[in-house]
């Protein structure tokens, strides 16, 4: 019987989706990438223009919630359909946010907002809907910076500062606190909420259970820059400016792998492990956006960006991820199948 070229096509759409595990909502079109000639596992869903730079973004685990935050200090709340849910600012004229954060399943957002002239860390959370339902101050130790990072299910928030962490309920309680040895740069919590991890500057790394008993500490190459992922593999991936990924056993922080990634400038990983979003600039191209799997093989890239990249987050399959850049806009991408890229430019 021959089948006919429509029968062909569908045929062709159901493999990619049963091979790469995500749901092809949109196909690729020849202006969404510079290398047409490649095969590309990144696919532009959307982007929306904000018309100002936009500073951060957070996606849920799903990759169906977006969190934005501008550099006019507004905070928007997207659907992976571009609907925006809702949009805030804070009224306060001397804060101004300094991280983000959606906890796993998208039903809370937190915001953690640094006041001039020594003021307090202030602490928001708003539920799904835009209700603030906590909204607190609190005068801790050297809040300079404070990097935050929730629990899946939102009811917990890890905070760092200067020389400090803290492990807060949702509710605005301290649950624990720890006295480091310089800045924090990155805090990280388990998809399974049962450990805490914190990276300081002056090269630490500290590993913590629920009721913030350190476990270990180890002495690493960090910067100001690096990003640290607690992995559902029980896997640590921190991030190591001039080397690449480092992956660390949870047990006891020795170092199980290398993922060599050359010279970028944000990363993200997947929280099962098996997929790395990371962007650099280079002078003849400009910013580029490249996903690998968990052995460092290339799968795609994407280079039309106008600006500089300000953040990137990825969902926890690695499915979704999202970029926000200089040029004033929101990007969502999706992976769509699992081939390699040649070459790795």
């Amino acid at each position: 019987m021959r089948l006919s070229y429509f029968s062909i096509i569908v045929i062709l759409l159901v493999a990619v989706v049963l091979v790469s595990g995500c749901m092809l909502e949109y196909p690729l079109t020849e202006t969404e990438t510079t290398f047409p000639q490649e095969v590309n596992e990144i696919s532009l869903l959307w982007k929306y223009d904000f018309l100002e730079k936009v500073k951060n973004v957070a996606i849920s685990s799903k990759g169906d919630k977006i969190l934005v935050s501008t550099e006019n200090e507004k905070l928007y709340l997207f659907d992976k359909d571009k609907k925006i849910l809702w949009n805030k600012t804070i009224n306060n004229f001397f804060s101004e946010y300094h991280d983000i954060d959606i906890s796993g399943d998208g039903n809370f957002v937190f915001v953690s907002a640094i006041g001039s002239f020594a003021k307090p860390l202030e602490i928001i959370v708003y539920d799904i809907n835009g209700t603030i339902v906590h909204q607190y101050n609190k005068e801790l130790n050297d809040m300079w910076g404070s990097p935050i990072y929730s629990s899946n299910d939102g009811e917990h928030l890890l905070v760092g500062g200067e020389y400090w962490i803290y492990l807060f309920d949702k509710n605005g309680t301290k649950q624990w606190e720890y006295r480091t040895g310089d800045d924090i740069v990155d805090v990280s919590i388990s998809p399974d909420s049962n450990y805490y991890a914190a990276a300081s500057r002056d090269g630490y790394l500290y590993f913590f259970d629920k009721k913030g008993t350190l476990l270990w500490d180890k002495k690493i190459k960090i910067e100001s820059n690096t990003k640290l992922f607690l992995l559902s593999n029980h896997k640590i991936a921190i991030q190591v400016w001039s080397e690449g990924i480092y992956l660390l056993n949870e047990t006891d922080g020795e170092t199980k792998d290398i993922i060599n990634i050359d010279d970028f400038s944000h990363v993200a990983v997947s929280s099962d492990g098996e997929y790395i979003l990371s962007s650099k600039y280079l002078f003849d191209i400009g910013p580029l956006l490249m996903l690998r799997n968990k052995e460092g093989v290339l799968l795609g890239k994407y280079s039309d960006f106008r600006n500089k990249i300000n953040e990137i987050d990825i969902s926890e399959d690695g499915c979704y991820f999202a970029v926000v850049s200089d040029d004033g806009n929101l990007y969502l991408f999706q992976r769509i199948s699992d081939h390699k890229v040649k070459g790795d430019g």
